[in-house]
């Protein structure tokens, strides 16, 4: 069987929504917990299930049976794993401000805290595995996040505005030379401020923010939210140091690696490598090594843009990312069909609106809303028919064939 439905795992967690990916699933009541994500993939601490033989399999030990030809080309590539990771990630209060090592950063760190015998499952555990991270976050709902250091004349100016500067002794010196090393020095003083003083600083902040001190509405409503939702917590600085984006439905970004972000609120589709790698840097009551995560932030201003599209055909559209485990398209079909071919990688498919027939060789498997498919790398062209929105996650690039109409 070249294809098979996926049964996927959801995630609690605090930050999570208690009615979007409930009500996606179909069911008429909230979750008595927040419902953060919805995981298609073969992470082990959560692999999606297939239905074979009146069995649910785990797609990690599914792979695992027969990687050459489940994964194809990946096999050799990401030594017999998938390479990905999906999510749909439903946020209703704001996820801590994280980064992600690079590649080299995570074998090394990895190799490291293995050498001091940290045990894997230990709260202070900074690397759990020795992959990078990179992620694409795609809004399915307008999604609120910070994304990358702003222009340093902009953090300058207003931290002067809010009269803050004068609780940091480094901020002389970045205002004067305003390069990156004054930055570091500056950003690890606010990170690593003794909680008296970060209450100083917090305390001054919200009395300026009182009289109007000029910020844009939507950075000021977003401090004043984390200082509710994580009061003491010197992160709810973080719109004064990192851009506030707001994603409309359809838009996407990309983070690599030492990017600092996070995200606020609203729905979207995350695609990641499959890793487990998060540095933290506020905005959580979990472990931060601040020493750590100086090591792997990219301290140069960044602002994160739409990544953009390549129209592959009239139903099929492809996020351009640079990343290499991971590529992620758009299906729209009003009616007709559209030929695929997996290019002998492995496929998700995740209908999020309408039904869609999915017919490879002599199987066909029918997905409405939220129904999900995994396609073998093995399975060779493949079609979708019907009139949905589906989403695609695999390794790139995916290759469509001349579309067949009805």
């Amino acid at each position: 069987m070249p294809v098979w439905r996926l049964n996927n795992p959801v995630q609690h967690y605090d930050w999570g929504s208690p009615d979007y990916i409930p009500e996606l699933l179909g069911s008429s009541e909230p979750d008595a917990r927040p419902v953060a994500e919805l995981w298609l993939g073969a992470h082990p601490k959560a692999p999606s299930l297939l239905g074979i033989a009146d069995q649910q399999i785990a797609l990690d030990k599914f792979i695992a049976s027969n990687p050459e030809a489940i994964l194809g080309k990946a096999t050799q590539l990401y030594d017999g794993r998938l390479p990905f990771l999906f999510k749909v990630l439903a946020a209703e209060s704001p996820l801590s401000i994280q980064a992600h090592p690079s590649k080299a950063q995570a074998r090394l760190g990895f190799a490291r805290e293995n050498s001091l015998r940290v045990p894997p499952d230990a709260p202070q555990r900074n690397y759990r595995d020795d992959n990078h991270k990179p992620e694409l976050i795609c809004a399915l709902t307008p999604f609120t996040m910070l994304c990358g250091f702003r222009a340093y004349a902009d953090i300058c100016r207003d931290f002067r505005s809010l009269g803050l500067d004068s609780f940091f002794s480094t901020f002389g010196a970045f205002a004067k030379f305003g390069d990156q090393r004054s930055f570091q020095l500056l950003m690890i003083q606010i990170l690593t401020l003794p909680k008296e003083r970060a209450g100083e600083v917090l305390r001054r902040l919200s009395q300026a923010l009182a009289e109007d001190a000029g910020l844009p509405m939507l950075t000021r409503e977003t401090v004043l939210l984390l200082l509710d939702v994580y009061p003491g917590d010197i992160g709810a600085l973080a719109p004064l140091y990192l851009n506030l984006r707001l994603l409309q439905p359809g838009e996407a970004v990309f983070l690599g690696p030492g990017i600092p972000h996070a995200y606020l609120h609203g729905a979207g589709l995350e695609l990641m490598a499959n890793s487990d790698n998060v540095l933290r840097g506020g905005l959580t009551p979990k472990h931060m090594d601040i020493e750590e995560l100086a090591r792997i932030l990219d301290f140069s201003p960044y602002y994160p843009v739409s990544l953009p599209c390549r129209q592959e055909s009239a139903e099929l559209r492809t996020y351009e990312s640079p990343a290499e485990e991971f590529s992620l398209s758009a299906i729209s079909l009003e009616g007709g069909s559209l030929a695929l071919d997996t290019r002998q990688m492995p496929v998700i498919l995740l209908c999020l609106e309408g039904a869609a027939t999915l017919r490879a060789e002599a199987v066909e498997l029918e997905l409405t809303r939220v129904g999900s498919a995994f396609v073998s790398a093995d399975t060779g062209p493949y079609s979708l028919s019907g009139s949905a929105r589906l989403w695609a996650a695999t390794v790139p690039p995916l290759k469509t064939e001349t579309p067949l109409r009805k």
